[in-house]
């Protein structure tokens, strides 16, 4: 039989026979290159999602980027039937109401079917999305997590010196996190698919650290560095010392409180020891130091489930912390103290500096009590006696995407300190203020960018008829609480 006869007329009449193409792989036997018939069909789809609106079906899935179309079919009557056999997107609508499944096709045949179709109730939204950590040692592994809410599919890209890549393909929106290390500032930009062609897009930076790390050797010492020797997971960025005493946090959900002590030894040598003070246990991570008023230490927790709080402990007699209500937020960065006397009083005494010509408008606008900065940029203001009680709510603007380190308040002592350490922040800081004029101003940095965010002015709030009456009578005054949030405005920004 003439067996190359008869495949040359199957290939000429397979289009009559079955409507795709035959795939053949080149083979090199020797000097001749041989072509193998073989299989190739696309990847089958990993997620189908469907939603009901009114009377019309939406569906959407993970598309297959090998696919040229997608072909989807509904069960009725007993029986599959077809609602679109060359569907070109990764998404379509329908009068039916299913069950649905579908398959991606190319010119070489199709995938098996995908019919275990996933319903998706919410809007799309992305709560958030960040890295572990926005510097990062060049080739160190680190984790992206994102959270979000009515996606059919989910994609990551990576930029770097306006090169984009992808840095995770269509995926399944169950997926949750990524692990990724640089040598370069690069840009990942999340994007999150729904209904329709819907799409939502969140960023987050992440820099090498620009300087070598290097560590001195130390000469020989009756000095031990107790941090070094405890055997303990420390969170480093968490060390504060105040009044003589160290505090910091581990990994493993602690605060520590550790007092030195001063030895003279019978030949007249002075050694230090450390010890422990007392230990609490936060129920989730404290990331960055507390701060301290009136023999109280202040301090966030972030805790599973995207959850954080604010919480203070009397650092004289340490008991079971005293905290705030949860927030639908991880709580990264540290608070924020904010007492308008004490602002006052450090006014005056440095009134040279033009950081505090913002501190007249600051009594007008601002209230006093700890500052909470969530990651998903909500401000939420609390009583400091009272943590539970929420006095007030900023929203921080668009261009704060992923709110990690406590912004610095203009006409603050942190501002001063951090302007003295480089010249070049006070100048650009100093530029943009006098260039705004006054005004209560947030100093945060956004990837090379620092933003000046302005404090809404405060709108009068009536009194309510309860408490007119409680006035009145001379009974105690109902304590308000925040009525509704304030969104901030970026006033100026500069390129560092």
């Amino acid at each position: 039989m003439n067996f190359k006869g008869l495949l040359c007329c199957l290939v000429l009449f397979s289009p009559l026979l079955n409507a795709f193409e035959q795939a053949y792989a080149p083979i090199r036997a020797g000097k001749a290159t041989i072509f193998l018939p073989f299989e190739l069909i696309p990847e089958k789809i990993v997620r189908l999602s469907t939603k009901r609106t009114g009377d019309v079906s939406q569906l959407a899935w993970t598309p297959v980027w090998e696919a040229d179309y997608y072909v989807v079919e509904h069960y009725q009557g007993g029986q599959w039937k077809t609602v679109n056999d060359k569907v070109l997107t990764s998404f379509t609508s329908t009068a039916q109401t299913g069950p649905f499944r579908i398959k991606s096709c190319h010119r070489y045949g199709c995938s098996s079917w995908q019919q275990n179709a996933v319903t998706v109730d919410a809007d799309l939204e992305v709560q958030a999305f960040y890295a572990t950590s926005s510097q990062v040692e060049p080739g160190e592994v680190f984790q992206l997590h994102w959270s979000q809410s009515g996606a059919t599919a989910i994609s990551v890209t990576k930029s770097v010196n306006q090169y984009t890549t992808p840095a995770l393909t269509m995926k399944s929106p169950s997926l949750r996190s990524l692990s990724q290390s640089i040598n370069y500032v690069t840009k990942y930009t999340l994007t999150a698919y729904g209904f329709g062609g819907q799409k939502l897009q969140r960023e987050v930076v992440v820099s090498p650290l620009a300087e070598v790390r290097t560590i001195e050797q130390a000469l020989p010492s009756n000095y031990p560095q107790p941090l070094r020797e405890l055997g303990l997971d420390v969170i480093e960025r968490t060390i504060v010392e105040h009044n003589g005493s160290l505090y910091f946090a581990t990994h493993d959900d602690k605060l520590f409180r550790y007092k030195s002590q001063v030895i003279q030894s019978a030949r007249g040598e002075k050694d230090i020891t450390w010890q422990k003070e007392w230990v609490l246990n936060t129920a989730g991570v404290v990331a960055n130091a507390p701060v301290f008023n009136d023999g109280f230490a202040y301090f966030t927790v972030s805790m599973m489930g995207e959850k954080g709080k604010a919480c203070k402990v009397d650092i004289n007699q340490p008991g079971t912390p005293d905290c705030s209500k949860q927030f639908d937020s991880n709580v990264i960065a540290a608070p924020m103290l904010i007492d308008k006397a004490q602002l006052n009083a450090t006014a005056s005494s440095l009134s040279q500096s033009s950081f505090f010509s913002s501190v007249s408008d600051a009594n007008e606008i601002l209230m006093n009590g700890l500052y909470v900065f969530q990651r998903n940029g909500t401000i939420k203001v609390l009583d400091t006696d009272d943590l539970s009680t929420e006095l007030k709510t900023y929203i921080m603007p668009p261009q704060a995407k992923n709110v990690l380190t406590k912004p610095l308040l203009i006409g603050s002592v942190e501002l001063v300190r951090a302007a003295e350490q480089s010249t070049q922040f006070a100048k650009h800081v100093t530029e943009a203020v006098n260039t705004v004029g006054s005004g209560p101003q947030l100093i945060y940095r956004e990837g090379n960018k620092l933003l000046g965010i302005a404090f809404p002015k405060s709108t009068p709030q009536s009194e309510s008829v309860t408490q007119q009456m409680s006035r009145m009578l001379g009974l105690e005054a109902v304590q308000s609480t925040s009525q509704g949030s304030q969104t901030m405005q970026v006033v100026w920004e500069v390129e560092l």
